[in-house]
Parts: C-alpha cells; structure tokens; sequence
C-alpha cells in the first residue's frame, strides 16, 4: 500500500500550524491571547468536526442516495422543476441548519442526483455551494458571523429574521439567477426531460435508519440552542478606575462607545 501525497491545501495547512506553534513557543503570540481564542472557537471546531463525521456516517448509510432518487423522482423529470427543488432545498437547509450543514451534507445528495439522472454534477454541486453562502442572512445559527451579530445587538430569532427577510429575499432570487445562466441553462441546453430514477433501497435499512435518526436528533440538538451554545457570551459594560461615566470605554485594546466584549 502506497503512502498517500499530501496536497497543496494540506501542505499549507500543516506550514500554518507549525508557524503558529512557533509564534506561540516563541513569545510572539501572547499564552493568554490563544488560550482565550482557542476557548472562543473550541464549540465551533467540535460543531464542525461532528458535522464532517455525522456526513461520512450518512454517505455509508447511502442516506444520500435515498434522498437523491426521491429529490429527482419529486422533480417528474423537468430540469427547470429540479432547479427550483434544489433552490428552495438549499435555502431551507442552510436557514433551519447553517451553511456548513449545508456544505458537507447537501452537497453529496446534489452529486449522487445527478448521478441518478445522468446530469452533469457540476450545476447542482454549485447550487448547494452557492446558497449555503447567500442564503444563511435569515437566522442567527445558518452563519457564525450571525451568531456574533445576534449576541452583539441582542436580537431574538424573530426579529433578526424580520430585519434580514428582504436582503435575504434579494440573495436568494439573485444567485439563483445566476445559477441558472451561468450554469443549468448551458448543461440543460438541448437536453430533453430526464428519466425519473427508480425507488433507491439501502442496503443495510438498520445503518439507514440509525443515521436518518442521527441527523433528526442532530437538528434538534443543534438549532434550539444555537445561541447559547455555539455564540459567545454577550457583551457587557467595561467599568474600571480608567473610565468614566459618558466616555467611551477601553476594553481588550479596543475604543467604543457602548459595551464591549469581555476578556
């Protein structure tokens, strides 16, 4: 058995982390700075290492698979009714999930669709790439950057959505646009209406059901208590002998006007 060359992505991942080993071993970066950050980004690493591994659980219960012959057969075999399933699949992922949900778990079932219909991948891959990006403005837990922005305002689920609904409106109709120009109207182009698959059966229905659950009880898991969990702790004023009242407060090396992150 060969011993398998490490890539360009790799390779700079591993220089990236022996250069910050180093900056840390040195002197450098400060002990108490990377300990504090390693703390702030330690519930999402684990969030997303159990993503990456509830994904491979899936792919070997042929989870995929299913949800890919039932996506094409709701579709009855119109390219353009596939395209707005995989639109509004999408969306609805990454808003109820996040977009590394969205990334790592529909993005497999895209491919395995095409696979299905004999259809090129590539228009479907990016639809699920795409939106898991543009779409995640609607909810606090479908973006990190939400979770910060949510905590840092305060603002609940409803009225974060309620503030975001139309930008996220005007994402979502516009790379769905250009989804469509740029990559299913040339791959669809002179291709008639596709055979609808047959119904997919995994092979092992106890492994299917087990990570059809296992998704279920990650959702459940996951969505209620996004805030608390993955967000961190919310802002607070910073009083000490250095500030006064009406000037603007000193936290972490950071001037602002109103409350600011603890250390």
């Amino acid at each position: 058995m060969g011993v398998r060359r490490r890539g360009g992505p790799e390779a700079l991942a591993l220089v990236l982390l022996a250069a910050g080993l180093l900056c840390l071993a040195t002197g450098l970066v400060p002990s108490h700075d990377a300990s504090t950050t390693l703390h702030r980004i330690a519930p999402l690493l684990a969030f997303l290492f159990a993503v990456l591994i509830l994904a491979e659980l899936a792919a070997r219960a042929e989870l995929f698979d299913v949800l890919a012959t039932r996506l094409a057969r709701l579709a009855g075999g119109s390219h353009g009714a596939l395209f707005a399933l995989t639109v509004c699949l999408a969306t609805v992922t990454t808003g109820i999930l996040n977009l590394d949900t969205t990334a790592v778990l529909l993005t497999p079932v895209m491919i395995a669709t095409a696979t299905r219909i004999d259809a090129p991948p590539l228009p479907l891959a990016m639809t699920s790439v795409w939106l898991a990006n543009t779409a995640s403005l609607s909810l606090p837990v479908a973006n990190l950057t939400n979770l910060l922005a949510a905590d840092r305002l305060d603002l609940g689920v409803l009225r974060f959505a309620g503030r975001l609904a139309l930008p996220q409106l005007a994402a979502v109709l516009a790379t769905a646009a250009c989804l469509w120009i740029f990559y299913w109207r040339p791959a669809v182009r002179g291709r008639g209406r596709y055979v609808p698959p047959g119904p997919h059966r995994a092979a092992d229905p106890v492994l299917f059901r087990i990570a059809a659950a296992t998704c279920v009880a990650f959702v459940g898991a996951s969505w209620p208590g996004c805030r608390s969990r993955w967000s961190p702790r919310r802002a607070r004023p910073c009083w000490s002998p250095r500030t006064r009242c009406g000037t603007a407060p000193r936290c972490a090396g950071v001037w602002s006007r109103g409350p600011c992150w603890p250390r």
